[in-house]
């Protein structure tokens, strides 16, 4: 059995059974992928792939697991790499990180500022995702940590640390009725022109989700997906927007007016994700931390042994 064998298995899975597209992700030839993984069956004893004809259908009963287990094979053969660099150049390497743009945009700005600052040989990838990818990602081992708030449940294999809190806030243009209320309600608001974060952003589709609990319908005249456009639309007068507090930027909003609208919507937790079978080098820690200083190396490891 070889590494490389079980590299073209997986990615091969991951090609969606095309195996093509896998000689291609590998700089390989087809045939050269499909004679390896054949010797790896012939070894194993197994039939991993489930194939009618020459076309590859899905994975066999044994097959699912051998894949899961030449996955976290893999992965451990890149920890060792990641550790033996570790040693050898302690404050250099590379950091990816997925969170979605509004996140990206404010809450992670200084910290990610200060990082660099204190480790600058050290590469940060920033990719601006919806939640739902990021997690996919994380569980894939194709980035390092993921930040976002997350809904339902996710998989084991990924740990997800509390990292701090959001508010929902009615973004309006200057002098707008709505400001006239102390504590304006949905239904006010309701009455209004209403621009919203596309529905497979977590805010958008919370959003929706409470008109639709308190049967109001909303009059929505503009979606995007990015928060900034959002609010620059609020500024022009279009209509009013439901965002986390973090896009208002006082000197840059002058013509726009917030209000807190706790009284609606509960605050919206942001976590850190990361694979629990992940290798993490100090300076990314160090990361962790400086995003939410009650997550310290040590508990972060006490979490990923629970």
């Amino acid at each position: 059995m070889k590494f490389h064998q079980l590299r073209y298995l997986c990615q091969i899975v991951d090609s969606g059974f095309n195996v093509t597209a896998a000689a291609q992700a590998l700089h390989t030839s087809q045939s050269g992928i499909s004679r390896q993984v054949r010797l790896l069956e012939q070894e194993l004893g197994a039939e991993i792939l489930l194939r009618q004809g020459n076309k590859i259908i899905g994975l066999s009963e044994p097959g699912v697991e051998i894949v899961a287990a030449s996955k976290r094979l893999l992965l451990g053969a890149l920890d060792l790499k990641n550790i033996a660099q570790t040693y050898e150049k302690q404050d250099s390497g590379s950091l990816s990180v997925a969170t979605p743009h509004l996140h990206a945009r404010f809450s992670l700005q200084s910290t990610i500022s200060a990082f660099c600052l204190k480790y600058p040989s050290v590469h940060i990838k920033l990719s601006q995702l919806d939640p739902a990818d990021i997690i996919k990602m994380v569980a894939a081992n194709e980035v390092d940590i993921g930040v976002t708030s997350i809904e339902g449940g996710i998989d084991r294999s990924i740990v997800a640390l509390p990292a701090y809190a959001t508010s929902m806030h009615l973004f309006t243009p200057a002098k707008h009725p709505l400001l006239r209320l102390k504590r304006p309600l949905l239904r006010d608001v309701a009455k209004f022109p209403l621009i919203i974060l596309d529905p497979r952003i977590n805010s958008g589709r919370a959003v929706l989700r409470e008109f639709e609990k308190q049967e109001l319908i909303p009059n929505i005249v503009m979606s995007a997906t990015n928060s900034d456009v959002v609010k620059a639309y609020v500024g022009s007068g279009l209509g009013v927007a439901f965002l986390r507090r973090m896009p208002f930027q006082p000197k840059e909003d002058s013509v726009i007016r917030v209000v807190p609208v706790d009284h609606i919507f509960a605050p919206s937790m942001t976590y850190i994700l990361i694979r629990r079978e992940k290798y993490l080098r100090h300076y990314m820690y160090d990361f962790i931390e400086m995003i939410s200083p009650d997550w310290t190396a040590r508990k972060v490891k006490a979490e990923f042994a629970r």
